[in-house]
């Protein structure tokens, strides 16, 4: 469906999930090129920013955790991932993506 739909809300959806199976294949790097392709979503950005870390790359993940946090859309997606995000970026900093998720 999603190789024949050009809806965005479709595309991103299956980049988000695609990169979500990379993710618990281990497949950082691959799971982090799919992700990418989904900026806007508070769940795929805390994922995106688990594989960064996994991946060595800490300062993309630092990046990515403040990109969340500064999200202000009413979502149940924001509301459940952005404010541990923006209370551990008060309380430290800079959070690792390990102390935000769930």
């Amino acid at each position: 469906m999603a190789q024949t739909n050009r809806d965005n809300a479709v595309q991103d959806a299956y980049h988000s999930a695609n990169g979500a199976v990379m993710f618990l294949q281990g497949d950082y790097s691959g799971a982090i090129s799919e992700l990418e392709e989904d900026p806007r979503d508070p769940l795929t950005l805390q994922l995106l920013a688990d594989a960064e870390s996994k991946a060595g790359q800490t300062a993309d993940a630092q990046k990515t955790l403040k990109t969340l946090a500064a999200i202000n859309d009413e979502t149940v997606e924001m509301a459940v991932v952005v404010p541990p995000v923006r209370a551990a970026l008060k309380s430290n900093g800079s959070p690792s993506a390990q102390e935000t998720s769930h």
